[in-house]
């Protein structure tokens, strides 16, 4: 099968187009950054403590309030206090502190504390405080989905024994749903079996 001439340069011609539109659109995505690493550039830890820092784990959900802290390594990681005094379902207790660790968020909302009652913030669904080995306690309050049902709005606060002076203006985050997949269990979850 023998081509024309015209055939061949017409064919030359779009492989030369061709090449040229693939390293225009090349160039122009690295002058202007890739969308989703310029979104994740945008964003920061939920909180600045590790998972080996944390002693004390308090949640409070549903009326209910679980109290949990380090255990010894014999038994279990993690020992229920509170309601009942038992070893606490390590995967369960891990999964949540994950979560505090290695979730990260775009930059907050800085809210009026009018405003709380519109991200459901006023009567949170959920809180839950974590004590550091440095005698901190971060807390993270759960208000309602966002309008979309993928997320929640919450807002974090250190806790400190005297109230601070020109506190400033509460900070909304946007948190993964899982925080309230997290923290909705029955007490026999949060119990280790056996």
């Amino acid at each position: 099968m023998k081509l024309q001439k015209t055939t061949l340069v017409l064919m030359i011609t779009a492989l030369v187009l061709a090449i040229g539109v693939y390293f225009l659109e090349l160039q122009r995505e690295t002058q202007q950054g890739n969308p989703q690493s310029n979104a994740q550039g945008n964003q920061q830890q939920l909180f600045n403590f590790t998972l080996a820092e944390i002693t004390d784990l308090t949640i409070t959900s549903k009326g209910q309030t679980i109290e949990i802290t380090k255990g010894d390594q014999k038994t279990s990681l993690w020992q229920m206090k509170s309601p009942e005094n038992v070893p606490a379902n390590d995967a369960v207790v891990d999964f949540l502190l994950s979560l505090l660790v290695d979730t990260r968020v775009n930059s907050p909302l800085t809210v009026d504390n009018n405003q709380f009652i519109e991200y459901g913030l006023h009567a949170p669904i959920a809180s839950i405080e974590t004590k550091l080995q440095n005698q901190q306690i971060h807390q993270l309050f759960l208000g309602q989905q966002t309008f979309d049902k993928s997320s929640l709005y919450a807002y974090k606060a250190l806790k400190v024994q005297a109230p601070q002076p020109n506190q400033p203006l509460p900070q909304v985050f946007i948190v993964p749903l899982n925080f309230q997949n997290a923290v909705d269990r029955s007490l026999s979850e949060w119990k280790k079996d056996g």
